[in-house]
């Protein structure tokens, strides 16, 4: 919090399309009007960049700015055309992190859960007010198909074991799924299989339910559970 104001860090990836994009970062200010927001650094690729106000913005940079958390999504619209907001969401697994996940998103989302465990499917089913609950293998390609996965906008894979996560992700993505993610153990493990196949590897050691929350419902988003590794 600063001058009475709170001002919150976020890294977005630029896109084809976006305002500001094949453009100087001077020309923010024209855009943005009575926004008080700053970038404070670009990676472009492997390579960090120390901007200024000439400094060009291209597709595929990652952007670290600040500004008011009232202004992010301004921000955000210089760089990228917005996705629409997320509607429906298929979470696999009824742990403890998976359920507080769907009871927060089912109050404004389609939300199923995917269990195998009966006993716990049926402890989700019954704290769970709108969210669907069906017991079942998530990296189960027919099971998937069946609930219309190409028309998901969001699966998250969030059992307590990686390999299911990581595999029943792929398949959700190659089936047709808009963004998939997965809840991966080892940083390492997350850095490696993001990109085409994952949306996003989220580390637990980095993770907050909070943080979980953002990673579904904002879009563009890039990073939360740290920022290139600390670099």
């Amino acid at each position: 919090r600063m001058g009475g104001w709170r001002e919150a860090l976020v890294t977005v990836r630029a896109v084809e399309g976006g305002p500001l994009v094949g453009l100087p970062l001077k020309d923010m200010r024209k855009h943005l009007t009575n926004v008080d927001a700053r970038v404070t650094a670009i990676f472009r690729g492997d390579q960090a960049i120390i901007p200024d106000g000439d400094t060009v913005v291209k597709a595929g940079d990652e952007v670290f700015c600040i500004a008011d958390t009232e202004h992010i999504r301004q921000v955000m619209r210089e760089l990228r055309k917005l996705e629409d907001p997320v509607r429906k969401i298929i979470i696999a697994g009824a742990g403890n992190i998976g359920f507080r996940a769907a009871q927060s998103l089912e109050k404004t989302n389609q939300v199923k859960i995917i269990e195998r465990s009966r006993e716990r499917a049926r402890i989700a089913s019954e704290g769970l007010a709108k969210a669907i609950v069906l017991q079942g293998d998530a990296a189960d390609e027919s099971l998937l198909l069946e609930e219309n996965i190409d028309g998901t906008d969001v699966f998250v894979s969030l059992t307590n074991a990686e390999e299911v996560n990581i595999l029943s992700a792929m398949l959700a993505k190659r089936l047709g799924c808009r963004k998939v993610m997965a809840l991966i153990n080892r940083p390492s493990y997350a850095e490696l299989v993001e990109g085409p196949r994952i949306d996003v590897g989220i580390s637990p050691p980095q993770i907050t339910i909070g943080a979980l929350l953002a990673y579904v419902r904002q879009a563009g988003m890039v990073r939360i559970h740290s920022l290139r590794r600390g670099r």
